[in-house]
């Protein structure tokens, strides 16, 4: 019997509608529609039947996301590691948001795609839905889910660059033989901006491969002008052939629906990573409780049995593993005070007595090669006097490790920030100076980045 899934994409103005039939050996979309929010077209697709399964997506603007190398792997380890390092780089406090996070790819020793989303945010997305009658089970970030489609359709194991260009937010994913490998979302405005901005995007990327998909519902009309700004790339319209089964009439017109297949083959387990995935706060499905209770009353007098043997026989057991837990972490806490002058600091004590050694050890190593360099201030001093008052640009934090100097700022245009790097580059006692991130900062006034400068001169 089949499973029918409901996808929805819910932006403002805008509603993604796709209608899939699942069961163990296929996946079949028979419905997929952009309609009006609140018409009689989505009244009549959404409430068309019961549905087994509802899917939604968490629009690009939603939450902020980073690219994290951290030194293991495994779930539980990331799920502690994730807020705090994601806290030190975006607007939002670990009390206020809630995180989701996936590897880029299978393979392992790759980088970990993190997001933190505001509360607000996804309860407004919850409660927008709401109004519809539609509770979904989760909510997947948008950008992933468009990415995952065009990786399906355009196949694994092929390097390429793709770009989804809709009217909400445009999407540039990076991929290599492996799996992702970089992601920009760039916000909706005017043509000519979101080319500018989608030039500066795709040239940030250190791309393994010239091959560059573009597809979206706004694609038309930007095509053009992405291909003359990005010269010497070859651009290629998202393949025609959709990554599931699709009725005849349906077959080219996915290509400006891409976020809701990508929902579609999350729902069917089938999306590629990363799949960044959030669950509705305080709602679990009537029929996960059922199942529940069901258990909890069959397993109820095997469960009071067990539970009055344990106290009769590890009472006493129990008292003193208390009392030297106690102890151990009173002895835990007075060592963290002693490494962490600075205090408690909240959760996270292993990870940050790790990063703390690593930093010590690093500082330790370099520190004789950090006295041939000019000091912090001096190069501080002369990057001043150097940088004209025209470039409108502002640094908030500059982390001197010699021979590196890691800088990262906002500004008032990509432009802005290309020049400082031309101006820099000029300095002798630089031996290089590169802009690894840049792109359009959350609040939509002008570009944040981060900028890489290697010492070559010595004092």
């Amino acid at each position: 019997m089949a499973n029918h899934i409901l996808a929805i994409h819910l932006t403002a103005g805008r509603l993604s509608v796709a209608v899939a039939e699942s069961t163990l050996r296929s996946l079949r979309v028979t419905t997929l529609a952009e309609v009006l929010p609140g018409s009689e077209q989505a009244a009549a697709i959404i409430g068309d039947r019961k549905w087994d399964r509802v899917i939604a997506s968490l629009p690009a603007d939603c939450a902020v996301f980073r690219m994290l190398d951290l030194p293991f792997t495994d779930r539980r380890r990331l799920s502690q590691a994730v807020g705090p390092a994601l806290e030190d780089y975006v607007p939002f406090s670990l009390e206020e948001s809630i995180t989701s996070f996936d590897a880029t790819s299978s393979a392992p020793d790759r980088p970990v795609l993190a997001l933190m989303a505001s509360r607000a945010a996804l309860k407004s997305q919850r409660d927008a839905l709401a109004a519809y009658g539609l509770w979904p089970e989760r909510y997947v970030w948008a950008p992933t889910a468009t990415l995952g489609a065009y990786r399906a359709a355009v196949g694994e194991g092929t390097p390429f660059t793709a770009i989804d260009i809709s009217d909400d937010s445009a999407v540039v994913g990076c991929f290599d033989e492996e799996g992702l490998t970089a992601i920009r979302v760039v916000a909706a405005t005017d043509e000519q901006t979101l080319i500018r901005n989608l030039t500066w995007s795709v040239r940030t990327l250190d791309a393994s491969s010239d091959r560059i998909i573009v597809g979206g519902s706004r694609v038309q009309g930007i095509h053009l002008g992405l291909a003359e700004t990005l010269s010497g790339l070859r651009f290629e319209a998202l393949p025609t052939e959709a990554p599931v089964d699709l009725p005849h009439h349906l077959e080219t017109g996915w290509r400006s629906s891409a976020v809701a297949l990508g929902l579609v083959l999350s729902a069917a387990g089938e999306l590629a990573k990363p799949n960044i995935e959030f669950a509705p706060s305080g709602q679990e499905s009537s029929g996960t409780r059922t199942e529940v209770a069901d258990s909890g009353r069959s397993l109820l007098p095997w469960a009071a049995i067990a539970v009055a043997t344990f106290t009769l026989a590890g009472g006493l057991e129990y008292a003193r593993l208390s009392q030297s837990a106690a102890q151990l972490e009173a002895r835990a806490e007075a060592i963290y005070r002693t490494a962490m002058p600075s205090g408690s600091g909240g959760i996270g004590h292993k990870l940050k007595l790790e990063l703390r050694a690593s930093e010590l050890e690093r500082e330790r190593a370099d520190s004789a090669s950090s006295r041939t360099h000019a000091g912090p201030l001096s190069v501080l001093l002369d990057m001043s006097k150097q940088v004209p008052r025209d470039i409108e640009v502002q640094f908030d934090n500059y982390i001197y490790d010699a021979p590196t100097i890691r800088l990262s700022g906002h500004g008032a245009s990509f432009e802005a920030v290309t020049r400082l790097q031309l101006l820099l580059e000029q300095r002798e006692n630089f031996a290089s100076v590169e802009v690894s991130d840049v792109h359009s900062a959350v609040s939509g006034d002008g570009v944040e980045f981060e900028m890489t400068i290697t010492l070559g001169g010595k004092v």
